[in-house]
Order: structure tokens, then sequence, then C-alpha cells
């Protein structure tokens, strides 16, 4: 599993899904931070990254982090096809269930709030 702190793309049409999570209690959270491997940031830090996709309209609001407190961020991006009439048929179950299930572990009951997942695809043309 990769963890990206922005989108690469090589195709022209692709489908993203991030995931920008509080760690709320780290006991619990933990856990999945250990088995996805994970990487974490104070929001001092996340403050200072480029966290969003300008081209696919994704973006966290940074003015909301807080300094102090600890976030996890996920994203992927994957290409995908377009339909005859340039549209495209896509939804949060187009990824790769890899990395669906580690989108669908970041949850509250996980130890995680404000939780801010996004999914969706577009052209970077």
């Amino acid at each position: 599993m990769k963890t990206r702190l922005s989108f690469v793309t090589n195709s022209s049409s692709s489908s993203f899904i991030c995931c920008l999570a509080k760690v709320s209690d780290k006991e619990k959270a933990q856990v999945i931070i250990d088995k996805y491997d994970l990487e974490v940031f104070t929001g001092a830090e996340l403050k200072e990254e480029r966290i969003d996709c300008d081209w696919a309209g994704v973006w966290f609001d940074k003015s909301k982090l807080n300094d102090g407190d600890i976030y996890v961020y996920y994203s992927d991006c994957a290409d995908i096809e377009e339909n005859e009439d340039n549209d495209y048929e896509f939804d949060e179950d187009s990824h790769d269930p890899e990395v669906l299930e580690v989108i669908n572990s970041i949850t509250e009951e996980n130890g995680f709030t404000n939780i801010n997942d996004q999914y969706g695809a577009g052209r970077n043309d």
C-alpha cells in the first residue's frame, strides 16, 4: 500500500480517493496506522504539505487543522475509462478493494474524528 501526499497520473483520465482524519484515540488508531503503514502528521506539518488535487477539485481546509493535533492522510489514484460520450462511470466502489479497505478502516470506532474523505474522477489535461 502506498501513501501519497499528492496525486500523480500519467493518464488524462484518472480517479482519486483520499481521506484526512484526526487521530482522537491514539491507542485505537495505532492499530489501523500500523496495519496499513499510514503516515501521521501534526496539523502544523500538514499546513506545510501540498495535500490537494486542484485538477480534480479536491481540497481540505487547512485553516481548520490544529497545529499540535495528529492526523492521517491517505490517497490513491487510478486510471479509468471514459465511455463513448466522454463521461465517467465512476463511484467510490470503482477503486481497488485494498484501497477501499484502508479508507473504510478510518472510522470513529477505530479512533479517528473529523474524517473528511473524497472521491471522484477528472481530466488533467
